[in-house]
């Protein structure tokens, strides 16, 4: 079983988490959604042939609830 279960609604990606995805946490489990955005980061990176990331940092302000997500990827130079 995956985390995460992609649908499309309304044009974009969204993202609903899976029991798996709380681990024994309230919420969702950090690095389920860290490893979600290191996909969606490394997906773009690919389209765009800009190579592998070698590093990703995730810092949480606090915790993610259990609801369907929606990622965006803004590229900062």
């Amino acid at each position: 079983m995956t985390a995460f279960q992609k649908q499309t609604e309304g044009g974009r990606d969204v993202w609903r988490p899976t029991p798996v995805a709380a681990g024994p946490f309230t919420g969702l489990q950090g690095g389920a959604v860290a490893s979600l955005l290191c996909a969606e980061a490394e997906a773009r990176a690919g389209e765009l042939e800009w190579g592998s990331a070698v590093s990703a940092s995730v810092d949480f302000l606090r915790p993610t609830p259990m609801a369907d997500l929606v990622t965006t990827l803004s590229i900062v130079r």
